[in-house]
């Protein structure tokens, strides 16, 4: 049987349980949670700061704009989606983006 994989109902996220050898290879894992790199968790960050002003939402940006952009952020790091969902830092990250979508 061939690998399996458990999607969520954000649009461009993907927690993949299992991944197929071609993505394993590509990414450099095994499917299983790893640490996030600094990098990653510094562009979560980058993101939401341009989309947070004391607290509360920048109004200039129209929420169509937002969320592809929310989009684009979730397609990137869709490899790395359960490695970052775990990490104290990245979900929350991902707690104040996600309704952007």
């Amino acid at each position: 049987s061939g690998p399996t994989a458990m999607t969520s109902t954000v649009p461009g996220l993907k927690f993949v349980e299992e991944a197929s050898s071609e993505e394993a290879t590509a990414s450099g894992s095994s499917g299983r949670p790893r640490r996030v790199a600094p990098e990653m968790l510094e562009y979560l960050r980058a993101i939401d700061a341009e989309f947070q002003s004391d607290g509360a939402p920048v109004a200039e940006e129209s929420s169509a704009d937002k969320s592809d952009i929310v989009a684009n952020v979730l397609s990137e790091m869709r490899y790395h989606a359960a490695s970052v969902a775990e990490d104290r830092q990245g979900s929350f990250y991902l707690q104040r983006l996600i309704p952007l979508c």
